[in-house]
């Protein structure tokens, strides 16, 4: 992912006392969050420590702007969408400077080119290739604060790119391990990382820490605190990352850290309305002539495992699912909801013996993330959701994650039955 920076066993510390902090869209929303968010800055910086910061746009800039694009075309080229979508990034790095300036500090803002990241030609959802670190490096030594733009970076025909939503993460985390800083600060509008979305579930409790293995599973089902390509990140380049909270800056968040498994195996659940499943109805006469059921439940997995890997090649992600109420003749597919049209068209070129082919749409996943999955956790949330009166509709089942589709109106009450009972089982632990 970060190709040509420094292996992750190379960790001599360019700048010991430097932490980086990044700054989300809706902590620079208005010009007075931005000059909070300055403060806060600025805070840092007295108590010694060198900053470089990382801005997204103002909130909702990167929408109205895709919007604008709209009104011109609907086939507007990836490259041009990433040249405008970068725009943003900027007004909030030149304002962000500016506000460090009238604290009294020297400050100057960077774009991606100009902070050296370089990236692939994926436009929209590039991957960082390396970062040149050295106009930064001078920045830093000369005593000034860089305000770097996230989000974004430059290809080596020198176009600008994109890394996708949630990319200014991404950038954020990349940097504090390009200039080996002391940590990353994530500032958000949540106080840290909380075993369910607040918003959903009313007794949700914050984590301290959390093993950075259980919140990339947190982020990859739909919890939106962190990007989970920066996760990533952070895991496979050991960078030190705080979830902290904008509008209360003196909390200390949470700490994500390679320790600190989660207690009783429960670190949280995550709800992601943005899903379909891709449902494939096998003709039972062509598909099934060898009528043993081991030999058909074989088959049936080696096709879905060929068709997953196909839409894998088509940059589409999608997961294996089993149904609840299992028939050997239907494979289900789960993909994102933004993609199941291109899935769909996709799988309906391949060569099999295909009776229907349909998207089910108005579906969520409810996933139970911990340190790992049992066959008592699938028990016990089954039975859960039972009690609810939840409709049941398929399963996954992975070494940290537990996926469980139910329909969209259903979603919250399932995230609150999933949480009540394992919350429970882990405070009375």
């Amino acid at each position: 992912m970060l190709g040509l920076l420094n292996k992750p066993s190379d960790r001599g510390r360019i700048f010991m006392k430097t932490i980086v902090m990044k700054f989300g869209g809706t902590s620079l929303m208005t010009v007075d969050r931005i000059k909070s968010a300055a403060r806060i800055v600025s805070a840092t910086a007295a108590s010694g420590k060198q900053i470089v910061v990382v801005v997204s746009a103002m909130g909702h800039t990167t929408d109205q702007l895709i919007d604008l694009a709209r009104l011109i075309t609907t086939t507007a080229e990836s490259r041009e969408l990433d040249a405008l979508m970068a725009t943003g990034e900027q007004v909030s790095a030149t304002l962000m400077a500016m506000a460090l300036q009238e604290l009294g500090h020297k400050s100057r803002s960077f774009n991606g080119f100009q902070a050296g990241i370089k990236t692939d030609r994926r436009f929209g959802d590039a991957i960082i290739q390396s970062i040149n670190i050295s106009c930064l490096k001078a920045c830093l030594t000369s005593g000034f604060i860089p305000v770097v733009t996230g989000f974004q970076g430059v290809t080596e025909l020198g176009e600008t790119s994109t890394l996708g939503r949630g990319g200014s993460d991404t950038t954020a985390i990349a940097l504090a391990d390009a200039i080996k800083a002391e940590r990353c600060d994530i500032f958000t509008d949540v106080d840290g990382i909380y075993s369910a979305d607040p918003r959903i579930v009313s007794d949700a409790h914050k984590h301290d820490k959390i093993n950075i293995a259980e919140m990339l599973e947190l982020a990859r089902s739909g919890a939106q605190v962190v990007n989970a390509r920066s996760v990533e990140v952070a895991r496979d380049r050991h960078v030190q990352v705080r979830v902290r909270s904008t509008f209360n800056p003196t909390n200390e968040g949470t700490l994500l850290t390679v320790e600190n498994k989660s207690a009783q195996g429960f670190t949280g659940i995550a709800v992601n309305p943005n899903v379909h499943c891709i449902e494939i109805e096998l003709h039972k006469l062509e598909f099934g002539s060898d009528r043993r059921l081991r030999t058909l439940r074989r088959r049936r997995m080696e096709t879905r495992r060929q068709l997953c890997r196909l839409l894998r090649e088509s940059g589409i992600s999608a997961e294996i699912v089993s149904r609840f109420r299992p028939n050997p003749f239907r494979i289900f597919l789960a993909v994102s909801k933004e993609n199941s049209a291109q899935a769909l068209k996709i799988l309906s070129g391949v060569q099999l013996p295909t009776r229907r082919m349909q998207i089910i749409e108005e579906l969520a996943c409810v996933s139970l993330v911990a340190s790992e999955i049992t066959t008592n956790h699938e028990v016990d949330a089954i039975e859960a959701m039972n009690r609810q009166g939840i409709d049941l509709l398929a399963i996954a089942w992975y070494r940290q994650r537990l996926a469980i589709f139910v329909p969209l109106a259903q979603a919250n009450t399932a995230a609150n039955a999933l949480h009540m009972h394992f919350a429970k089982t882990r405070i009375a632990a």
